[in-house]
Formats: C-alpha cells, structure tokens, sequence
C-alpha cells in the first residue's frame, strides 16, 4: 500500500505522465495482422496496432507512439525501416507492411485525488485509480 501511495504522491496526482505497459495490451504481431507500418497523409510511415471487430467495437487501428526499442521487427517492408521509440514514427521505409513490437502508452492520472483506505500491517484498499492516454509525450532529459 505504501508503494501505490508514494507512487501516486511522487506524480503529483495528474500532474506528470509516465509510460505505462498494460498486462493486456502491450503487443502486436506481424503474424496475426495486428502490427502494421502505415503511411499518415503527411507522408510519413508510422507503427499501428490494429483492433478486430468484437461484439462491442468496429475494428480500428491505433497509431503507436512508445514502442519498446529491440522489440522491433519488420516485416514485408521494403527499404531499411527504423522506428523512433519516442514518436512511433517508421525512417527508411519505402513502404507500408506488417511489424512486430512491443509498446507502452503514454497516460496520466485522471485526478489529483486517490482514495486510500490504511489497515493494520501496511495493508490497504485503493477503489479506483484512473489513468487516460495522452497523445503527446516529450521525455525528460
């Protein structure tokens, strides 16, 4: 409990973003389809994870903004494809194709205020905790 407080306090509620890795959703696979390099109307290539169509949502593609670097592979992309772990974007490629990686999602807290509940021995209970993703991360240096 002392951990998620300190880590909650330490960002200032919503105050700072952090890169986080979902348990559930962190991959994306050239063999399945879900991994693709995709050219943007400005003309530049970036990675996407694409979404099937389920009985709640329309299939969709999310561009990619943290792949995790030594992650990545490519594969049916002509030229010499590199992909920018900090912006998701594709250098080198002369085409669109399927890749394989590893992703974080940029989020932030929703609020500045997480209910804690202390019990005896450094036990807790926190109810909720939400975190959104934001679109634009610039990492300290």
């Amino acid at each position: 409990m002392r951990d998620a407080i300190g880590f909650f306090l330490a960002r200032k509620g919503g105050g700072y973003a952090w890169w986080f890795n979902d348990p559930m959703d962190y991959a994306a696979s050239a063999s399945d389809g879900t991994g693709l390099v995709k050219t943007m109307p400005d003309g530049k290539r970036y990675l996407f994870k694409r979404y099937p169509d389920t009985d709640n949502y329309a299939p969709y593609e999310r561009l990619i903004r943290c792949p995790i670097p030594g992650t990545i592979s490519f594969s049916g992309v002509a030229g010499t494809p590199v992909a920018n772990p900090h912006t998701g974007e594709v250098t080198g490629a002369t085409s669109d194709g399927l890749a394989t990686f590893e992703f974080r999602v940029p989020v932030v807290f929703t609020s500045d205020f997480m209910e804690a509940a202390r019990e005896p021995g450094d036990a807790g209970s926190v109810w909720q905790v939400n975190i959104r993703e934001i679109g634009k991360f610039s990492v300290a240096s």
